[in-house]
């Protein structure tokens, strides 16, 4: 079975390992490598360079099967995520600290920090939607103060070797924290403790395993990609 999604095929498919079968949905993609990914309602998805056949794509799903149950086995025993709400007294994770979501009558419409609260403006409550849209982009501005500044202090340590400072932009990832090729941020990194990711000091902190514990608990989107 084919599905036609913004004109790339997703088909279906299934591997047996060791008398379980795994199900997932795969499509070719402009990628270098193959990618499979466990979502946390357990479906299995893997993208594919063009060039690659059917063949080959089935040899790294049974290669990576035993890892997809093991994702399975995490996702089962990990207590029930809920996602976020968005009304009042909504908590809402910034560097670590619980910030409670407050409503204040107001002729303009803002949302601002006041030590452990989240203060939403407004001549009237707004529509979830419009909170939910008022919080993301209260992320990306403080996401954004925060990596200029990291990238200024970086940067210094680059200009001996003649390498610019790139373009900054935030934006939502479900597999990476960041990419430098444009210095892409993810703003769920600033959910979690500003130490786990600007300057860790222990091993756990440290680790990929580490910090996608971390962040799973306060993203409750967050997907497991392995690539090959």
């Amino acid at each position: 079975m084919a599905v036609s999604v913004k004109g790339t095929e997703i088909r279906y498919e299934s591997v047996e390992w060791e008398g379980v079968s795994i199900a997932y949905s795969w499509c070719h993609s402009r990628r270098r490598t193959l990618g499979i990914t466990v979502r946390p309602d357990k479906s299995v998805s893997v993208r594919v360079p063009l060039c690659t056949s059917i063949k080959e794509m089935r040899a790294f799903v049974a290669r990576r099967a035993e890892w997809v149950l093991k994702a399975w086995s995490k996702l089962d025993a990990a207590p029930g995520r809920q996602l976020p709400v968005y009304g009042i007294g909504a908590v809402f994770m910034y560097q670590g600290v619980e910030l409670r979501l407050q409503f204040e009558t107001g002729i303009r419409r803002s949302l601002q920090r006041r030590d452990q609260l989240l203060v939403l403006t407004a001549p009237e409550m707004p529509s979830e939607d419009t909170v939910r849209e008022m919080i993301d982009n209260w992320y990306r501005k403080q996401a954004l103060e925060i990596v200029k500044v990291r990238s200024a202090e970086c940067h210094r340590l680059l200009q001996a070797e003649g390498i610019p400072l790139p373009q900054i932009t935030i934006r939502p990832m479900k597999t990476r924290w960041g990419s430098y090729s444009v210095a892409t941020k993810n703003p769920v990194l600033h959910h979690v403790p500003k130490e786990v990711f600007l300057t860790p000091t222990d091993e756990h902190a440290r680790s990929k395993q580490g910090m996608v514990a971390i962040i799973a608990r306060t993203n409750a989107d967050l997907t497991v990609t392995e690539k090959c």
